[in-house]
Parts: structure tokens; C-alpha cells; sequence
């Protein structure tokens, strides 16, 4: 259980907070302020299918949110390419896959040279961007889809680590519903892949990258794999910093 100085959650500090899978950047802040009655916020979202970094404000110290928000973000990225899910990550069912046997470590290496510096990006639907006020997330969780306009981001570096061949089971090909982390919902369905294969080939590769604000990798895995003229899904996203604040002094959570 987590254990933290009331006292000074309450005047104002800054927490550095290893979020779990399947919870959401608001399950934490929610966690913190219930339990001690304190005002707090987080300094940029991080997907429920991610775990890692995320930099938590309270009392007086929610100042310094934005400031935060606006430092480079460290990652650390599995992406399959050859298949593709609707919210670019595990949570949904993977429904394409494309083609994979001409994907090798120096075609992947020629493409990430491209992605460094600015460039145009367009969110995931299921992503925080609002519309309306509305975070496209729960419109796309109902199947409703909208057109996002494309941001510029910024990124800095992206570095190979390794590149390899895998062979994915039926049970892999579902998704991983984020209730299934909410124990007071009780039993829920995984969303289920209604291709008609058993298996399928995947190259996985895996990312570190840095990046400045506003950057989705869940992006980044898509357009990837439409460089290399297949189609592209995040399998596994770790932050690993924030600006200074970095995974190996953050909270655990149980």
C-alpha cells in the first residue's frame, strides 16, 4: 500500500510514480487525492498499456505541471511489425496484418533517420486529444470515429536495439481489456481477433527514444511500419524519464 508523508503531499511536492499496466494517468492522481485529501495532478498523460514515469504535482507544486510537461520524454518501445490494432497498442484485437520478409535491421535503420526533428504526427483515436472537450478515447471505445488534425512534435533520437523474428499465437492476436485491471469491475472479455488465422509472423524491434512534448509512440510504431510498407502496432511502451525524473527512483505502486 502506498505510503506517502501527508504533511508534505498537502504543502506541495513533486512525486515520481511508476505507473502499472492497465491503469490510467487519472487511476493515480485518484489514489493520491482519496487518500490524502490533497490536490494533485499529473504532469502528462502516459496510456493505460504503458507503464513507467509519470511525474505527479500536489498542493502548491501543481504549478510547476506545465513546465514539467514541457521537458523531453524517454522511452523505451516494442513495436510488431506485420499486424495492426485499432488503438495502435494491446488494448483492442489486432484486425490487418501486412506483409514482413522484406524488413531487415538495415531497412529499419534507414528509416528511423527520417523521424528525427520536427515533424507533422497524428494521434491515435485512442488517445487523450480531446474534441468538444471530449477525449477521443471514450468516442473511439464506443466505435465512434473522428478526424484529428495533425500536430508538429519533436524527436531527438531513436536508437535500435534489436531486431527479430516472432511467431505470434491466437491468444497473443487479442486484445487486453484495461477492466481486466480494474478489480471492482469483476470478469470482463477480452476483445477478440476475428481474423481467420491461427498464428501470424511479426518482426519485433525494440526503440530507445527521446522526444518532446505531445509525441505519441503509439504514432511513431504506425507510421514506422508505413515506411517499411507494412502496418504496425506498440506491443510494449516503458517512459523511463521525464526531464530529470527518471524510473529508477520512482514510486512502486502494489
Amino acid at each position: 500500500m502506498l505510503t506517502l508523508p501527508t504533511e508534505e503531499l498537502l504543502a506541495g511536492t513533486v512525486l515520481t510514480i511508476n505507473k502499472p499496466l492497465g491503469w490510467t494517468s487519472f487511476d493515480v492522481v485518484k489514489l493520491i487525492t482519496a487518500k490524502y485529501k490533497c490536490k494533485a495532478g499529473h504532469a502528462g498523460t502516459l496510456d493505460p498499456m504503458a507503464t513507467g514515469v509519470l511525474v505527479i504535482c500536489t498542493g502548491k507544486k501543481t504549478k510547476e505541471i506545465e513546465s514539467i510537461q514541457s521537458q523531453t520524454k524517454d522511452y523505451l518501445a516494442t513495436i510488431h511489425i506485420g499486424i495492426s490494432r485499432p488503438s495502435f497498442d494491446i488494448e483492442t484485437a489486432v484486425h490487418e496484418t501486412g506483409p514482413t520478409d522484406h524488413i531487415n535491421r538495415e531497412s529499419v535503420e534507414s528509416i528511423l533517420k527520417s523521424f528525427i526533428g520536427k515533424q507533422e504526427q497524428i494521434a491515435p483515436l485512442f488517445s487523450a486529444k480531446k474534441i468538444n472537450g471530449v477525449p477521443v478515447y471514450e468516442l473511439a471505445r464506443k466505435g465512434i470515429e473522428k478526424e484529428l488534425k495533425a500536430n508538429i512534435v519533436e524527436i531527438f533520437n531513436i536508437d535500435l536495439l534489436y531486431l527479430k523474428e516472432v511467431m505470434l499465437t491466437k491468444e497473443q492476436l487479442n486484445g487486453v481489456s484495461i477492466f481486466n485491471f480494474k478489480k471492482s469491475k469483476g470478469d470482463v472479455v477480452n476483445p477478440e481477433c476475428l481474423l481467420n488465422i491461427s498464428q501470424a509472423k511479426v518482426m519485433e524491434l525494440q526503440l530507445n527514444i527521446k522526444c518532446g512534448k505531445g509525441t505519441y509512440v503509439r504514432s511513431i510504431a504506425r507510421d514506422i511500419a508505413l515506411k517499411l510498407n507494412s502496418v504496425g502496432t506498440l506491443n510494449g511502451l516503458v517512459r523511463t524519464a521525464v526531464g530529470n525524473y527518471n524510473l529508477e527512483h520512482s514510486i512502486q505502486l502494489d
